[in-house]
């Protein structure tokens, strides 16, 4: 792997990112869909919410933009149950 013209270099142990690199996650493609079922649904506003590895999504078809949250500590997500007005949503994830 070569890196990008202009990149910082990588720690020694070539692990960890440099301290200068700040991520910030801009968009989900795709969803889990293998081997969980029933884990996408439609908000009261008509936003489509679903799940991404340790990532609850919200998708606002209207605007094409996405709210993420990451209120798990990193284990998948694996369930998603929605109060029947819509307005509510529970996520659970899964273990090691």
């Amino acid at each position: 792997v070569v890196p990008p013209t202009g990149a910082p270099s990588a720690t020694p142990t070539g692990l960890e990112p440099p301290d200068s690199v700040d991520l910030e996650l801009e968009f989900v493609y795709g969803h889990r869909s293998e081997d969980v079922r029933n884990n996408v649904r439609y908000s009261a506003l008509g936003n489509i919410i679903y799940f991404g590895a340790a990532v609850g999504i919200v998708y606002d078809k209207a605007h094409h933009e996405q709210l993420f949250y990451f209120g798990h500590d990193g284990h998948p997500i694996i369930s998603l149950a929605m109060h029947p007005e819509g307005k509510y949503v529970a996520t659970g994830e899964g273990s090691v």
